[in-house]
């Protein structure tokens, strides 16, 4: 859908954007690659099942990070099991065992969602503004509020308030939320593994939860 675009490409630019091309941004990893999982991939399932396929493509297909920039909205995809084993093969099997490096964004609502915190080895990430404290403002249409989920599964925070950079249509726009923060993070990831491609998943959290 149109709303699904805009949201994926506002995501994979943070990660991605490519550099000095007069388009006004630039990508956290530039010359790092997107991966391109649509709905094509994962047609005629349920929302856990779309999600679960998706995942299970990317490090198969060997996604050194999966950008999970979306939540449980409702809750009706808590404890999927079929959801569960997906991000769990990923974090252990993917990159020939080295482990596949999941982000996700900590939530929107003050609660950090359940995937965020299924497993501690993943990356949970909030959203600070540009003055460096816990993104929280109310809803400024055409977007919702934004109450950055906070806990003790947080590990990290990234910038995730009015984040300029990519949109369909070749264009560029300004969005906020988590969703902007995790792909902050998964940029950072993929410059560290573009050093050193052999850091298992652990090392190449640990770097950036202690730097």
């Amino acid at each position: 859908s149109l709303d699904y675009g805009f949201h994926g490409t506002h995501v994979a630019g943070i990660v991605g954007a490519a550099q000095n091309n007069n388009s006004q941004i630039s990508g956290v990893a530039p010359d790092g690659k997107l991966m391109s999982i649509s709905e094509d991939l994962v047609i005629d399932y349920s929302a856990a099942e779309e999600l679960a396929t998706g995942i299970s493509w990317a490090w198969k297909n060997g996604a050194h990070i999966i950008n999970n920039s979306w939540g449980t909205v409702g809750g009706y995809i808590v404890n999927n099991q079929l959801l569960e084993d997906a991000i769990d093969e990923a974090l252990t099997l993917g990159r020939n065992g080295l482990g596949t490096i999941v982000v996700f964004s900590s939530g929107n609502d003050g609660t950090i969602d359940y995937f965020s915190k299924y497993r501690p080895e993943i990356l949970c990430v909030g959203a600070i503004d540009s003055s460096g404290k816990r993104a929280d403002r109310p809803a400024v249409p055409p977007f919702n509020a934004l109450n950055s989920a906070n806990g003790t599964e947080l590990d990290i925070m990234a910038p995730g308030d009015s984040i300029y950079t990519t949109t369909i249509n070749n264009g560029v726009s300004y969005d906020w939320g988590t969703s902007m923060a995790a792909p902050h993070a998964s940029g950072v990831a993929s410059l560290i593994l573009a050093v050193n491609p052999q850091l298992t998943r652990a090392e190449v959290v640990d770097i950036i939860e202690s730097t």
